[in-house]
């Protein structure tokens, strides 16, 4: 009687060769299109944390320069408005301030009762105040580049006094330059320098062009925003 012959079921070598191809195409094609996936969402993170920094640069200055005013109280020794015009990584300090102005503020508290005036703090007893923007390099730490941030020094009430004695507050990091202009009797000029006791007219521009610039980032250019203000004290 012939023996029958048996086979068993599975998979030959060449199938196996086949699918093993198939399966690395998939995965390659797969983990592409995630990589592109996350790269795409850190450029735009990393896009908007820099348009952030911007936008806070330009609504600090902007919102003082808008508070910008001039009052009978005000010190005669301070400018009510001067500037460098620049500052970034690459320009050299001048030895003025990147902005200075006086400024009115809701902050202060107007007390008529003697003792209560007397409880309150210095820098709390008027609407004024004296603020100096200074753009300040910043080390590098471990992965972080070294870029500038800008720093808003506030004297209150309105003082002559060196930057340590006034309250320091950082409102953008990450840049790499700030550069303001000042029009003025049909020019435009890059600085401005307002001398105490000038003719009032005279004290500050008419018009003030915000121009703030941000390092580059991970895989992205610098990026910059412009933005003009009217000081208070032209209102």
């Amino acid at each position: 009687m012939p023996r029958r012959r048996t086979t068993s079921a599975g998979f030959t070598l060449i199938e196996m060769m086949v699918a093993v191809s198939l399966l690395g195409i998939v995965a390659a094609a797969v983990y592409g299109t995630i990589s592109r996936s996350a790269a795409s969402r850190d450029h735009a993170l990393d896009r908007l944390q820099r348009v952030g920094q911007l936008r806070s640069a330009l609504d600090w200055m902007a919102r003082d320069l808008e508070n910008n005013y001039e009052t009978q109280l005000q010190p005669t020794d301070i400018a009510v408005l001067s500037s460098s015009g620049s500052a970034g990584m690459r320009s050299a300090y001048s030895g003025l301030a990147l902005l200075e102005l006086t400024v009115l503020s809701a902050r202060g508290v107007t007390v008529v009762d003697d003792e209560a005036w007397s409880g309150l703090q210095q820098r709390d007893r008027g609407d004024q105040a004296r603020v100096v923007y200074m753009l300040e390099h910043r080390q590098a730490t471990g992965e972080t580049k070294a870029t500038m941030e800008l720093a808003r020094y506030e004297f209150r009430p309105p003082v002559v006094a060196p930057l340590e004695e006034a309250d320091r507050r950082v409102v953008a990091t990450g840049l790499q330059a700030v550069d303001l202009r000042f029009f003025a009797g049909g020019d435009w000029l890059d600085s401005w320098q307002e001398r105490p006791g000038s003719n009032p007219d005279q004290k500050t521009p008419e018009l003030v062009e915000l121009s703030v610039t941000a390092a580059a980032g991970k895989d992205g250019p610098p990026m910059e925003l412009t933005m003009a203000v009217l000081p208070g004290s032209r209102r």
